[in-house]
């Protein structure tokens, strides 16, 4: 008999359907205090084993079976769960659209860039307009953020091995991939174009009042200008996938490395 402690219904549930289909015979417990009563009280031949759990936690429950008994223990902790790592990297996005904000304002208005001898903006060749570095720095990020997403919900946990349970049920294994690929897109497509806008309506609300040391080069009140937005975040995100993957195809180590290069070198 396998003993299973998770205080998470949904998952609590999935593991137990799919065991139950798979012809073993399972007891459930959903916290930690009647986990241990459960011990004390019968034998079993493995335990899944919960870390995050209400009136004590997965590592104490651990220590007092052990007391009494060898039984396998497998632990299912969801400290380094999906919805942790999406509020991460979620943080992460919005935290690249704001240094990316502040940087750029200060290259426009703040005079960060200039020759501190002539005061004179000293930029390469085609960066004379605001909007040309927003584009090439938002794009040249979130290339990046793009690939680790990916890297973190789809590549990783496939190689690994560790949803190997989750792709027996009840879903076959490539929908799985299909529908975190189609998130992952979704996501990093919507951050970026919104981070585009907010970083160009951060540079547009002071050009009437403030000196500017680079010329804007866009207008938000044209509405080809916000479907430039989408198309090239559009572009950007799905240039991150076909790098992300020429990069896994070629087994390189650090795959989420490779789109910058490729796509900007």
């Amino acid at each position: 008999m396998i003993l299973i402690i998770e205080d998470d219904m949904e998952l609590h549930t999935m593991v137990k359907d799919y065991l139950i289909s798979e012809g073993f015979e399972t007891e459930s417990a959903f916290n930690g205090q009647e986990a241990c009563e459960l011990a004390d009280k019968n034998q079993y031949e493995l335990v899944l084993l919960d870390i995050m759990m209400p009136r004590m936690d997965g590592l104490t429950v651990m220590k007092k079976i052990r007391t009494n008994s060898v039984v396998p223990i497998i632990i299912m902790s969801a400290k380094d769960s999906d919805s942790d790592k999406a509020f991460g990297l979620g943080l992460g996005a919005f935290a690249i659209i704001v240094v990316l904000a502040v940087f750029l304002f200060a290259q426009c208005y703040l005079g960060i860039a200039n020759d501190p001898e002539t005061g004179v903006p000293d930029s390469a060749p085609g960066m004379d307009t605001m909007m040309v570095q927003v584009e090439m720095f938002t794009n040249l990020c979130f290339l990046v953020f793009t690939a680790v997403m990916m890297s973190v919900f789809v590549i990783a946990p496939a190689k690994n091995g560790i949803r190997n349970l989750m792709f027996g049920y009840p879903i076959r294994r490539k929908q799985i991939i299909i529908s975190e690929m189609a998130a992952v897109w979704i996501f990093c497509v919507a951050a970026l174009a919104i981070g585009k806008t907010a970083i160009y309506l951060l540079l547009y609300l002071p050009s009437g009042s403030m000196e500017q040391s680079f010329r804007l080069g866009f207008d938000m009140m044209s509405r080809a200008f916000y479907v430039q937005i989408c198309l090239k975040s559009v572009l950007t995100v799905t240039l991150g996938f076909i790098a992300l993957f020429i990069g896994n195809l070629m087994n390189h180590p650090k795959p989420q490395l490779l789109p910058p290069f490729c796509c900007f070198w």
